[in-house]
């Protein structure tokens, strides 16, 4: 069995083709990741999903090393 991760955030230009998919993936029930911002469109869907921490990037150091540690946890 192969696993299938599907991502999508930031807008439902995004996240609605990624449920799309993930709808007509009958033989797999894919992994659905997104962020905070599109969270309440897949929490009530079927399939096994995640929330992760994401940001834009920035160019201030300080900004960018707190993001890379938030990034990996």
């Amino acid at each position: 069995m192969t696993n299938i991760l599907i991502t999508a955030g930031g807008t439902g230009g995004h996240i609605f083709p990624a449920l799309a998919v993930a709808e007509k993936l009958v033989v797999n029930k894919p992994i659905i990741v997104t962020d905070k911002r599109c969270w309440h469109y897949i929490k009530d869907a079927n399939n096994p999903k995640y929330k992760v921490s994401s940001s834009r990037f920035v160019k201030n150091p300080f900004k960018l090393i707190y993001q890379f540690f938030s990034l990996a946890k």
